[in-house]
């Protein structure tokens, strides 16, 4: 009876230890499935912040290299003229000259403007020479900008004639008081998306009050 007893104790004893023992190999196939450490390291990999920031990075302080770059495109783009949107002759009285332009942004944040400079045709020299007076000179600043295609302008009023008048658009990219770039255009004729023309779609190189 006592030897019964022994045996259905150690019985108990050994079942008691292969359950503990299943229950742990249990645990640890759970830990090693649900691998923490690599879960959160794979979360990491997918949501990959790094490369956002950096792109966030690159667009607000752009390298040497590529503000070269970006002003060389801007230089060069299509998309940089300058035209006389606006031609009011009053009569041998003078009238309204109206001149536009327009450039891209540089596609991180600058300060975008443009000067226009009048000239007058000297017939006696056979080419245009610089219209004399503060009034003949207009900057225009278009804003802190980014991205995009922008345009602007100024209007000029003269009260008597002043025969044929043109201009010299010189468009300018500046950050932080630092000039980046400066491009100059010669107002031309064909550019039919000038806002505010007068009459609509209105473009002319030149104009004669």
């Amino acid at each position: 009876m006592v030897e019964r007893m022994r045996r259905a104790t150690i019985g108990i004893a050994i079942m008691a230890a292969s359950f503990a023992a299943g229950a742990g190999g249990a645990q640890a196939a759970t830990r090693s499935s649900a691998h923490p450490i690599r879960a959160q390291a794979a979360t990491r990999s997918s949501a990959n912040p790094t490369r956002a920031q950096a792109a966030t990075r690159s667009s607000a302080n752009p390298t040497r290299a590529q503000i070269r770059r970006a002003v060389s495109h801007a230089e060069r783009s299509s998309y940089l003229w300058a035209t006389v949107n606006i031609c009011k002759a009053d009569r041998g009285h003078g009238g309204l000259l109206g001149i536009r332009g327009e450039m891209t942004a540089l596609g991180f944040r600058s300060t975008l403007s443009m000067t226009v400079q009048l000239r007058q045709y000297d017939r006696s020299r056979a080419r245009y020479v610089w219209v004399k007076g503060t009034t003949a000179r207009r900057t225009v600043s278009l804003g802190s900008l980014r991205t995009g295609v922008h345009q602007d302008g100024a209007e000029f009023h003269y009260s008597s004639a002043t025969g044929l008048l043109d201009a010299i658009v010189t468009f300018t990219w500046t950050r932080d008081g630092r000039r980046l770039g400066t491009a100059t255009r010669t107002t031309t004729a064909g550019h039919h998306t000038a806002a505010f023309a007068d009459p609509p779609r209105y473009s002319a190189a030149s104009c004669r009050l």
